[in-house]
C-alpha cells in the first residue's frame, strides 16, 4: 500500500469516523491515530475490549495452525469458499472476521486477485503472520464484536470457526451484502474426539441467525488421515480439545503416529433479511 492518504474501510475505534492513511499511521478527523506496524497491520483493539493482556491464540498455536493448513489438510474447504465467492463483483471488498494467520484469504487471493481483501483478529500474533503472508491485503488487530469498519462498506464477510456480533456484520455490509459462516458439522473431527472423550458426541447444528435470511447451505465432508506425531499435534493444538480434553488422553494423542478422523464442515450463507427481495435463492453475489 502507498504511504499517502487513501480511502480505507477502517473506522476509528474511538469515535467511529473514517480513518485515512498518513505517513505510517491511520488517522481520523478527530486526530486519533494508530501506528502501522512494519508488517503492514494496525492495532485497532482498544484496551477496554481486551479480556487479557494478549488476547487470542498464541504464537505457538498460530505456528501449529499455519503448518497444519499449509499441509493442505483443509484445502477442500478453501476451494469450496473460493467457489462460493467466485460470483462476487470485480473489486468487491471481503472481510475475514477472525482471519487467523490468513490462510483462507491467501487461498482466495489466488482465485480472485481482483478482490479487496481485509482481515481482523483479536490475536496480534495471528494478524502479524497474516500481514506477512498477504501484503496486498489490509489487516488490523480488532474485536469481531466491535468491528472498526465503516458502515455499509463491505460486500462479503467470512467467519471460519470464529465468534462475532451479527448486528455488527449487518452494519458493515453493503446492501445485498453476504455473510458466509463455516461451522463444525455434526461429525467434525469425531475420530479425534473418540480418543479424547469416553463418550464423544456429535456437534449440534447451529441455530439460524436472527435478522438474516439463509440463502445457501453446503457441507464439505471427507476423511483425513494424518501421518506422524507432528501433524497430529498440530491438529490438536488448533482445536478447543487442546484446552478442554482429558490431559492423559491428550498426551496419548500427541504420541500417535497416525490418526484417521472425519472432517465435516457446514457452510451457511446469509443475507440481511430486509434485502432478501432482491436476492435469488442459492446465489452468493
Amino acid at each position: 500500500m502507498l504511504d499517502s492518504p487513501t480511502y480505507s474501510l477502517w473506522a476509528c475505534p474511538v469515535c467511529q469516523s473514517e480513518l485515512q492513511r498518513e505517513l505510517g499511521q491511520w488517522r481520523c478527523a478527530h486526530n486519533h491515530s494508530f501506528d502501522i506496524a512494519k508488517q503492514g497491520y494496525a492495532n485497532l483493539l482498544l484496551a477496554n475490549q481486551k479480556r487479557s493482556r494478549e488476547p487470542g491464540d498464541t504464537r505457538q498455536m498460530m505456528d501449529s495452525r499455519r503448518a497444519f493448513l499449509q499441509g493442505g489438510h483443509y484445502q477442500p474447504l478453501a476451494e469450496k469458499l473460493a467457489e462460493l465467492f467466485h460470483s462476487l463483483p470485480q473489486q468487491a471488498r471481503l472481510l475475514d472476521s477472525g482471519c487467523g494467520e490468513g490462510y483462507y484469504l491467501a487461498q482466495l487471493a489466488q482465485q480472485r486477485p481482483d478482490l479487496q481483501l481485509s482481515g481482523i483478529d483479536i490475536s496480534r500474533d495471528a494478524v502479524k503472520l497474516a500481514a506477512r503472508q498477504l501484503p496486498q491485503a489490509e489487516f488490523a488487530v480488532a474485536s469481531s464484536f466491535h468491528l472498526p469498519v465503516l458502515s455499509q462498506t463491505v460486500d462479503a464477510v467470512l467467519r471460519v470457526f470464529a465468534p462475532g456480533d451479527n448486528d455488527e456484520v449487518r452494519r458493515v455490509l453493503k446492501p445485498r451484502g453476504q455473510l458466509a459462516i463455516v461451522y463444525p458439522g455434526p461429525r467434525h473431527l469425531f475420530g479425534l474426539k473418540q480418543v479424547i472423550y469416553r463418550e464423544p458426541r456429535e456437534h449440534n447444528l447451529p441455530a439460524l441467525l436472527e435478522g438474516f435470511q439463509q440463502v445457501q447451505e453446503q457441507r464439505v465432508q471427507y476423511r483425513l488421515e494424518l501421518q506422524g506425531q507432528a501433524a497430529v499435534g498440530q491438529l490438536l493444538s488448533m482445536t478447543p480439545f487442546y484446552w478442554k480434553g482429558n490431559r492423559q488422553a491428550k498426551t496419548q494423542l500427541e504420541q500417535l503416529d497416525f490418526l484417521s478422523t472425519e472432517v465435516d464442515f457446514l457452510i451457511r450463507c446469509f443475507q440481511p433479511a430486509s434485502d432478501m427481495h432482491t436476492q435469488q435463492p442459492g446465489s452468493l453475489r
